[in-house]
């Protein structure tokens, strides 16, 4: 399921998914949105880019799920945007 989470913000929700299998989604979007490289001049790339943050309820326990998924996207925003990246416990947003 997808739904607008916010301003620019977005939920994916993946049934029966392990992170890995979320991180493989989020990498195949980012792809998929740089293949089509729509134009944005505000963009420093030049095209729309997506940070992407990925978490698993099994990975979570001390932790909302939305809260987990926000650190990592901003930890993908900061390594330089339009990527995926993973929240894993004790080190949020590594990638895996």
């Amino acid at each position: 399921m997808t739904a607008r989470y916010g301003g620019e913000e977005f939920a994916l929700l993946l049934l029966d998914t392990d992170l890995a299998g979320g991180l493989t989604v989020a990498r195949r979007v980012v792809s998929a949105l740089t293949a089509r490289r729509l134009p944005h001049p505000g963009s420093p790339l030049g095209f729309v880019t997506v940070s992407l943050g990925v978490a698993c309820t099994a990975d979570t326990p001390d932790l909302p799920l939305a809260e987990a998924a926000d650190q990592a996207l901003y930890r993908a925003k900061q390594a330089g945007r339009h990527r995926a990246l993973a929240w894993t416990v004790g080190v949020p947003g590594e990638p895996t």
